[in-house]
């Protein structure tokens, strides 16, 4: 009886931290081989974002802020990726915004975008769900100095 608890026991110290299949794992963009990947996801969320919002000025992307990824029926892809708004116009300024030249002014509003990508290599599919972007606070530029 006390050998089988020593058995579970030992079992359970050893399986504690191991993860589960399927359970969500922080993708570290910074430091794991998936940063050109995320970075990749991020600026196709932003294209489709600048594509369908009614804005009429681009927004460029930032920095990606958190990220995980979790093994489904594929491969699902959560992240977060802040972005700005610049001066261009994406109507009158379609050349500047190809060429990465759009100006960000100081006092640009920002916003934190959450997206998912579902991935499915054997089907060749990704499929992008927009979870929302919130504004952040703009910094303000003091005129007066």
């Amino acid at each position: 009886m006390l050998k089988t608890f020593l058995l579970l026991l030992a079992a359970f110290a050893v399986f504690s931290n191991a993860k589960l299949l399927g359970e969500p794992e922080s993708a570290e963009v910074h430091e794991s081989s998936d940063t050109e990947f995320f970075e990749h996801l991020a600026e196709e969320a932003l294209r489709r974002i600048n594509y369908e919002s009614h804005d009429i000025n681009y927004w460029k992307l930032g920095k990606i802020v958190d990220s995980d990824k979790q093994v489904v029926n594929g491969i699902r892809y959560k992240f977060q990726f802040t972005s700005t708004k610049t001066e261009c116009n994406k109507e009158e300024d379609k050349e500047r915004i190809a060429l990465g030249l759009c100006a960000i002014r100081e006092d640009a509003p920002t916003q934190i975008c959450h997206f998912e990508v579902l991935v499915r290599e054997w089907e060749s599919s990704q499929e992008f769900i927009n979870r929302g972007c919130l504004h952040q606070r703009t910094k303000l530029v003091d005129h007066h100095q």
